[in-house]
């Protein structure tokens, strides 16, 4: 769950606050505070983060501002625009490379060594090996060895 909040670029203490909002549904600042024990002033800051995402909206009742959490469905429709918004910047970003790929001159630059070292030059090597299939590689390491290295989050699909 910690994942999918950072993924949405809300903190711990933020994801918290949207799920007592919730749990216990629309209250104001003052009723929230005491539910989840967060002084009023980094509460505010911590609802307005929740608003600019989405997750929460305000409203004026009796001049008192209420705080409204979003249906849960809302993190869906947020994963969704941020996927649509990959896949956009995906499609631009392989019309822009084929646009510069007519141009580059580089094959004459590329390394014919290259060193990598620690768990993220592991990762990355492991990257270049499966990217480039129409080169000859000679690596000096055990694969199994490196896979067990990598971070949980490494993925070479």
């Amino acid at each position: 769950m910690e994942k999918i909040f950072q993924t949405l670029q809300v903190n711990q203490e933020e994801a918290r606050v949207y799920l007592s909002l919730l749990k216990f549904g629309a209250k104001p600042a003052g009723a929230l505070a005491k539910i989840t024990n967060i002084k009023r002033p980094t509460l505010y800051v911590y609802l307005e983060r929740l608003s600019r995402v989405g997750l929460v909206s305000q409203s004026l009742d009796a001049g008192v501002k209420i705080f409204i959490p979003q249906p849960s469905e809302k993190i869906r429709q947020i994963f969704n625009k941020k996927i649509s918004d990959l896949e956009k910047q995906k499609n631009s970003v392989e019309e822009f490379i084929q646009k510069i790929e007519i141009e580059d001159n580089t094959g004459y630059l590329q390394p014919r060594m290259q060193f990598f070292e620690g768990k993220s030059g592991i990762e990355a090597a492991l990257e270049d090996h499966l990217s480039y299939s129409n080169c000859k590689i000679r690596a000096f390491w055990s694969i199994k060895a490196a896979l067990e290295v990598t971070s949980p989050d490494f993925s070479i699909i």
